[in-house]
């Protein structure tokens, strides 16, 4: 996988988000807290869409969950599939 150069014009508080990335990590290059970032995000989203399985006293019951979006869900989205390759 190659990396490309590019310049982003973003939120202060996605630039606060990955200045504490650094910091908790003690990253000193932005690029690899953003890329922190994104594979938190994917972890995080792939999660959420699994089943929840729900013990009781008849025995283990999967269930799907429904998944509300919230406005930030959805621009969080379209920023990732907007996205170049």
């Amino acid at each position: 996988m190659s990396k490309k150069s590019s310049t982003i014009h973003v939120e202060d508080f996605v630039w606060d988000e990955i200045e504490n990335i650094q910091r908790s990590q003690g990253i000193s290059s932005r690029n690899t807290a953003i890329e922190y970032l994104v594979a938190e995000y994917r972890g995080l989203k792939r999660q959420s869409s699994k089943p929840v399985i729900i013990v009781d006293d008849k025995g283990d019951v999967e269930k799907k969950v429904e998944k509300q979006t919230d406005p930030l869900t959805q621009k969080l989205d379209k920023l990732e599939d907007d996205m170049p390759e």
